[in-house]
Protein backbone atom coordinates (compact mmCIF):
# COMPACT_ATOMS: atom_id res chain seq x y z
CA UNK A 1 0.00 0.00 0.00
CA UNK A 2 2.76 2.53 0.57
CA UNK A 3 2.81 5.51 2.85
CA UNK A 4 -0.40 7.53 3.15
CA UNK A 5 -0.67 10.86 4.93
CA UNK A 6 -3.80 10.37 7.07
CA UNK A 7 -3.64 13.76 8.78
CA UNK A 8 -1.21 16.68 8.57
CA UNK A 9 0.81 14.97 11.33
CA UNK A 10 0.19 11.22 11.01
CA UNK A 11 0.95 8.65 8.32
CA UNK A 12 -0.51 5.17 8.08
CA UNK A 13 2.86 3.80 9.20
CA UNK A 14 2.52 5.72 12.50
CA UNK A 15 -0.52 3.76 13.72
CA UNK A 16 -1.56 0.16 14.33
CA UNK A 17 -3.71 -1.85 11.92
CA UNK A 18 -6.47 -1.64 12.96
CA UNK A 19 -5.94 1.54 14.98
CA UNK A 20 -6.29 1.45 18.75
CA UNK A 21 -9.06 3.46 20.43
CA UNK A 22 -6.58 6.22 21.29
CA UNK A 23 -5.31 6.30 17.70
CA UNK A 24 -8.87 6.60 16.37
CA UNK A 25 -9.46 9.64 18.56
CA UNK A 26 -6.09 11.09 17.54
CA UNK A 27 -6.89 10.60 13.84
CA UNK A 28 -10.30 12.21 14.22
CA UNK A 29 -8.90 15.11 16.23
CA UNK A 30 -6.01 15.71 13.84
CA UNK A 31 -8.24 15.52 10.76
CA UNK A 32 -10.84 17.94 12.09
CA UNK A 33 -8.21 20.31 13.42
CA UNK A 34 -5.65 19.96 10.62
CA UNK A 35 -7.92 19.76 7.59
CA UNK A 36 -10.69 22.10 8.73
CA UNK A 37 -10.49 24.24 11.86
CA UNK A 38 -6.85 25.33 11.69
CA UNK A 39 -7.09 25.91 7.93
CA UNK A 40 -10.19 28.08 8.27
CA UNK A 41 -8.66 29.92 11.23
CA UNK A 42 -5.50 30.63 9.22
CA UNK A 43 -7.60 31.87 6.31
CA UNK A 44 -9.35 34.36 8.58
CA UNK A 45 -6.26 35.49 10.47
CA UNK A 46 -4.25 35.99 7.32
CA UNK A 47 -7.22 37.30 5.35
CA UNK A 48 -5.68 39.08 2.40
CA UNK A 49 -9.10 39.00 0.77
CA UNK A 50 -11.95 40.88 2.40
CA UNK A 51 -14.43 38.04 1.87
CA UNK A 52 -12.29 35.15 3.11
CA UNK A 53 -15.15 34.47 5.53
CA UNK A 54 -17.22 32.60 2.94
CA UNK A 55 -14.24 30.45 1.99
CA UNK A 56 -13.48 29.71 5.64
CA UNK A 57 -17.14 28.79 6.24
CA UNK A 58 -17.00 26.45 3.24
CA UNK A 59 -14.13 24.65 4.98
CA UNK A 60 -15.89 24.27 8.35
CA UNK A 61 -19.62 24.03 7.61
CA UNK A 62 -19.40 20.24 7.33
CA UNK A 63 -18.29 20.15 10.99
CA UNK A 64 -21.88 20.10 12.26
CA UNK A 65 -22.98 16.99 10.38
CA UNK A 66 -19.67 15.17 10.78
CA UNK A 67 -19.61 15.87 14.51
CA UNK A 68 -23.18 14.64 14.93
CA UNK A 69 -22.39 11.39 13.12
CA UNK A 70 -19.43 10.74 15.41
CA UNK A 71 -21.37 11.84 18.52
CA UNK A 72 -24.40 9.66 17.78
CA UNK A 73 -22.52 6.79 16.13
CA UNK A 74 -25.04 6.86 13.26
CA UNK A 75 -24.31 7.76 9.62
CA UNK A 76 -26.52 10.59 8.37
CA UNK A 77 -27.15 8.97 4.97
CA UNK A 78 -30.35 10.57 3.66
CA UNK A 79 -30.84 12.64 6.83
CA UNK A 80 -27.92 15.02 6.48
CA UNK A 81 -30.12 18.05 7.17
CA UNK A 82 -31.29 16.52 10.42
CA UNK A 83 -27.72 15.65 11.45
CA UNK A 84 -26.61 19.18 10.54
CA UNK A 85 -29.42 20.64 12.70
CA UNK A 86 -28.51 18.45 15.68
CA UNK A 87 -24.86 19.43 15.32
CA UNK A 88 -25.71 23.14 15.16
CA UNK A 89 -27.89 22.85 18.27
CA UNK A 90 -25.15 21.04 20.16
CA UNK A 91 -22.49 23.60 19.21
CA UNK A 92 -24.81 26.58 19.69
CA UNK A 93 -27.36 25.47 22.33
CA UNK A 94 -28.60 29.02 22.94
CA UNK A 95 -28.98 29.94 19.27
CA UNK A 96 -32.63 30.89 19.70
CA UNK A 97 -33.73 29.45 16.35
CA UNK A 98 -36.29 26.71 15.81
CA UNK A 99 -35.78 23.57 13.70
CA UNK A 100 -37.29 25.13 10.57
CA UNK A 101 -35.04 28.16 10.87
CA UNK A 102 -31.96 26.00 11.36
CA UNK A 103 -33.04 24.00 8.31
CA UNK A 104 -32.81 27.25 6.31
CA UNK A 105 -29.20 27.57 7.48
CA UNK A 106 -28.55 24.05 6.16
CA UNK A 107 -30.21 24.87 2.84
CA UNK A 108 -28.74 28.33 2.41
CA UNK A 109 -25.24 27.99 3.82
CA UNK A 110 -24.26 24.33 3.76
CA UNK A 111 -26.06 23.34 0.53
CA UNK A 112 -25.42 26.70 -1.11
CA UNK A 113 -21.67 26.54 -0.50
CA UNK A 114 -21.32 22.86 -1.43
CA UNK A 115 -23.61 22.72 -4.44
CA UNK A 116 -23.26 26.23 -5.86
CA UNK A 117 -20.08 27.65 -4.34
CA UNK A 118 -21.99 30.52 -2.73
CA UNK A 119 -24.68 30.75 -0.07
CA UNK A 120 -28.25 30.67 -1.29
CA UNK A 121 -30.70 33.19 0.04
CA UNK A 122 -30.28 35.44 3.01
CA UNK A 123 -26.92 34.72 4.61
CA UNK A 124 -24.80 37.70 5.59
CA UNK A 125 -21.30 37.56 7.06
CA UNK A 126 -19.26 40.18 8.81
CA UNK A 127 -16.54 40.59 11.44
CA UNK A 128 -18.58 43.07 13.47
CA UNK A 129 -21.51 40.81 14.39
CA UNK A 130 -21.61 40.22 18.13
CA UNK A 131 -22.90 36.64 17.83
CA UNK A 132 -21.13 33.89 15.95
CA UNK A 133 -24.40 32.77 14.40
CA UNK A 134 -27.78 34.47 14.66
CA UNK A 135 -31.07 34.18 12.86
CA UNK A 136 -33.33 37.21 12.43
CA UNK A 137 -36.97 36.32 11.87
CA UNK A 138 -37.65 39.98 11.07
CA UNK A 139 -35.80 39.78 7.76
CA UNK A 140 -35.47 35.97 7.46
CA UNK A 141 -31.68 36.32 7.44
CA UNK A 142 -28.76 34.50 9.04
CA UNK A 143 -26.02 36.79 10.33
CA UNK A 144 -22.65 35.09 10.74
CA UNK A 145 -19.32 36.19 12.18
CA UNK A 146 -16.94 33.60 10.62
CA UNK A 147 -14.10 34.22 13.11
CA UNK A 148 -16.43 33.64 16.04
CA UNK A 149 -17.92 30.54 14.40
CA UNK A 150 -14.45 29.08 13.94
CA UNK A 151 -13.44 29.93 17.52
CA UNK A 152 -16.62 28.33 18.85
CA UNK A 153 -16.07 25.21 16.73
CA UNK A 154 -12.49 24.86 18.01
CA UNK A 155 -13.67 25.10 21.63
CA UNK A 156 -16.52 22.66 20.97
CA UNK A 157 -14.18 20.20 19.25
CA UNK A 158 -11.75 20.27 22.19
CA UNK A 159 -14.59 19.60 24.63
CA UNK A 160 -15.94 16.73 22.52
CA UNK A 161 -12.55 15.05 22.09
CA UNK A 162 -12.06 15.26 25.88
CA UNK A 163 -15.20 13.12 26.34
CA UNK A 164 -13.75 10.31 24.25
CA UNK A 165 -12.24 8.22 27.00
CA UNK A 166 -12.15 4.43 26.93
CA UNK A 167 -15.22 2.62 28.28
CA UNK A 168 -17.47 5.69 27.93
CA UNK A 169 -20.73 5.76 26.03
CA UNK A 170 -19.39 8.66 23.98
CA UNK A 171 -16.38 6.56 22.96
CA UNK A 172 -18.55 3.57 22.04
CA UNK A 173 -20.73 5.70 19.75
CA UNK A 174 -17.68 7.44 18.29
CA UNK A 175 -15.94 4.12 17.59
CA UNK A 176 -19.09 2.69 15.96
CA UNK A 177 -19.21 5.52 13.42
CA UNK A 178 -15.42 5.69 13.01
CA UNK A 179 -15.28 1.95 12.26
CA UNK A 180 -18.16 2.26 9.79
CA UNK A 181 -16.61 5.24 8.03
CA UNK A 182 -13.14 3.70 7.81
CA UNK A 183 -14.48 0.27 6.82
CA UNK A 184 -13.26 -1.38 10.01
CA UNK A 185 -16.56 -2.94 11.11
Amino acid sequence: MGIIQLTPWTKNTDIHTPPTAEEKVRLYDERVRGFQLDVADSMMKGALIAWAGFASLAVVVSYFEAYEQHRSGVPSKSDSGKAFRRGVLDVFPTIGANDNQIDTLWERLRCGLYHNGVPHGYVVIGPDYQDALKYSATDDTWYINPEKVIGTLKEHHDRYVATLIPSSGAMARFARFFNHYWGLS
